[in-house]
């Protein structure tokens, strides 16, 4: 494995994560990497990635993910929109994105967009 995402695993199992975005991004960086270790990182590859762990994280936690409940991210914003689609047409059972990510559409271009 690279040197470069040998330190950014040590980053994420290992290295203080203050806040959310930080993890949601560097996990989704290493994943990227990691499927296409020679490619150039896009925005629109990162945005699913990033919409993900943001699920796994608002699904099951509903993590608070900035100080005021009146200014979420609008990251954050886009994803409770689609759990909030999702529980009212399959129900309130919090599913982790890999069980759920054929029955919802991903925003790719608006997050694109906010990255």
């Amino acid at each position: 494995m690279n040197d470069y995402i040998k330190n950014l695993c040590e980053i994420i199992n290992y290295g203080s994560m203050d806040n959310t975005y930080k993890m949601s991004w560097i996990r989704s960086v290493v994943e990227s990497c990691e499927k296409n270790p020679k490619q150039k990182l896009h925005f629109d590859e990162l945005s699913p990635l990033i919409f993900k762990y943001y699920w796994n994280q608002s699904i099951f936690f509903q993590l608070k993910q900035s100080p005021s409940n009146n200014k979420k991210p609008e990251i954050i914003q886009l994803v409770e929109k689609e759990i909030e689609q999702y529980k009212n047409q399959f129900g309130n059972r919090p599913k982790r994105f890999i069980e759920v990510q054929d029955k919802i559409s991903i925003p790719t271009s608006k997050i694109s967009t906010i990255l």
